[in-house]
């Protein structure tokens, strides 16, 4: 921005900086909402976010469960936001060290070739999924019919934006490697989580139904 700004701690002071980083071309992220100390009520009142930080895993490490809820809270207001995860390292432990907050979460990002241009329109569209282990091979819908495609998991779990959601379990260690779901009038929106044998998840966008 030009010149000095002046940050007001209040949802009209975050609105404002993040109507004016908009402006200027960046893509504004709410990141780790549960350490931040927020709440819905906080949160609800926020306009013009890109993304919420789902899972973090500096946060995680050190006891903050993930903030799935707080997308979901969002999209029930009906805020447009699409969900990442990351790690938000501070490398205070050795990289390699099992408590190192390195490595735990990204997002994958569809794209034809690794290009600047072509990454950053996948972001601004939401065209990449979070994960902190899974992966995500594709996600169609055919009418009422959404079916997913991943690695070895042990649940693939469908929520939708009222209280209604479905899960696909692994019967074996084998896992299961896709899922359908069906659809109804009044889900209005729906998201898929993808769980592997550690616990470690994998999320869509959220889509209309």
């Amino acid at each position: 921005f030009d010149g000095e700004y002046q940050r007001t701690y209040s949802p009209e002071g975050i609105n404002d900086i993040v109507k004016k980083a908009n402006e200027s071309g960046f893509l504004v992220a709410y990141n780790h909402p549960t350490w931040s100390l927020e709440n819905a009520t906080d949160y609800v009142n926020y306009n013009g976010f890109w993304a919420v930080e789902i899972y973090n895993h500096s946060c995680s490490n050190h006891g903050r469960p993930d903030d799935e809820h707080v997308f979901d809270d969002m999209l029930r207001f009906n805020k447009e936001i699409f969900c990442t995860c990351a790690d938000d390292n501070h490398n205070y432990e050795d990289i390699n060290s099992i408590s190192g907050d390195s490595f735990g979460g990204w997002i994958q990002v569809n794209t034809n070739k690794l290009d600047y241009g072509e990454v950053m329109q996948a972001l601004k569209d939401g065209n990449f999924y979070a994960s902190t282990g899974p992966e995500i091979y594709s996600l169609t819908k055919d009418g009422d019919k959404v079916t997913i495609k991943t690695s070895a998991c042990r649940r693939i779990f469908m929520v939708t934006k009222g209280r209604r959601s479905a899960v696909k379990i692994s019967e074996d260690k084998n896992g299961i490697t896709t899922a359908e779901f069906t659809l109804r009038n009044q889900d209005e929106r729906f998201r898929i989580t993808v769980e592997d044998f550690n616990g470690k998840r994998a999320y869509t966008q959220s889509y209309k139904a």
